[in-house]
């Protein structure tokens, strides 16, 4: 049986705060699985775990239990002392300040299952441009797909890549890591976030640490992934896009129709690329492109697609300082496809009257 201390402890809330906040992201929203809406004190460390990711950072608040996290939360960020007392019993943790004293109920017995979640041993630095590998390829993985391996991104020794259907993105990249493994995109999210310098794998996790000592381990599966070579041979015609494209894209999405899914139209007209939306207040048009010599069809895109295509093109190019630089549509396969110095991006293109066809369907 768990045993906690009776003795006060001194904290600094700032402090604390920022240690729980680090694993707050492993906190779930619903408790599917035990004490996962809970932080959890043990061996000087709070952790969190949600049954996909979990968090670990060292922690001045050496007690062993679970504790709600939205309670305990709320308590510190309304307490105006920055020195606080706190004192655990078998049934409650008391936080008290120079004026004030408030408890919270507390679970001696751990049921979260933390231990299920395999111990790195061997760390090694994380590759340079590894945040920038998962900045392009993490917004091109699926939310909620029944299918999901189009919500992972895809890991192997030399890319990562990630498809949900519409969009593709892969980035070279030696990662250290062996074999093909799949990793939630959710989950990278907050690796994203955390500046992690180093990583471990074990059998069914990758873990990842920073300089503060924070571990997020997140689970992976070993499935196969689909080969999107075939996808991004793309052999069509190249246009030069221009460097406010983005901004063309933001004020077209403005006036697209708030149900219309976000669709623009592009089509080919003596020798131009046209972009357009036809909104509530009538057709709205502006040129991206000149000299196009390739195939005239009119097709739809995705307008966030295409902008996550400018983004990337954009820092292709140092930022934009540049033009803003060429895509290949491929007009057959219907893609538009750009490769960088270390990525690869494809959106999907369909022709206009399938589009038309499809959306009066629906209504």
């Amino acid at each position: 049986m768990n045993t906690t201390s009776t003795e006060s402890q001194q904290v600094n809330r700032k402090r604390l705060l920022k240690q729980l906040k680090a694993v707050q992201p492993g906190i779930a929203k619903r408790e599917f699985v035990v004490q996962s809406s809970c932080f959890v004190f043990r061996d000087g460390k709070v952790m969190s775990f949600n049954g996909q990711a979990a968090y670990s950072s060292p922690c001045n608040l050496r007690i062993e239990c679970a504790v709600s996290a939205k309670r305990l939360l709320g308590i510190l960020k309304t307490i105006r002392d920055e020195e606080l007392s706190i004192r655990v019993s078998d049934e409650e943790l008391t936080i008290i300040g120079a004026e004030s004293e408030t408890s919270i109920k507390i679970d001696t017995e751990i049921h979260l299952p933390i231990d299920n979640v395999e111990i790195p041993k061997r760390w090694r630095s994380l590759p340079d441009d590894f945040d920038e590998a998962l900045r392009v390829t993490v917004p091109c993985a699926a939310r909620n797909d029944n299918n999901h391996k189009l919500n992972c991104v895809h890991f192997t020794p030399n890319r990562l890549e990630a498809c949900d259907n519409f969009q593709l993105a892969r980035y070279r990249i030696t990662t250290g890591m062996k074999g093909s493994r799949l990793v939630n995109a959710k989950c990278l999210k907050q690796v994203m976030r955390s500046k992690m310098t180093h990583f471990s794998t074990t059998r069914k996790w990758y873990h990842f640490r920073n300089s503060d000592r924070l571990i997020i381990s997140v689970w992976c599966w070993t499935e196969a992934y689909e080969n999107l070579d075939d996808i991004l041979d793309c052999s069509g015609t190249a246009v030069s896009l221009p460097d406010s494209l983005e901004d063309v894209i933001e004020r077209l999405m403005k006036s697209a129709p708030r149900n219309g899914g976000g669709l623009l139209r592009l089509r080919s007209s003596r020798g131009r690329l046209l972009l357009s939306v036809d909104g509530p207040g009538g057709l709205h048009e502006e040129k991206i492109g000149d000299k196009y010599t390739g195939l005239h069809r009119d097709v739809v895109v995705v307008g966030k697609h295409l902008q996550e295509l400018t983004r990337l093109v954009n820092h292709e190019h140092d930022g934009g300082a540049s033009p803003c630089g060429a895509a290949r549509f491929d007009w057959e396969k219907g893609i538009a496809r750009f490769e960088g110095k270390k990525s690869v991006y494809a959106i999907c293109l369909e022709p206009a009257d399938k589009s038309a066809r499809r959306n009066r369907s629906r209504t």
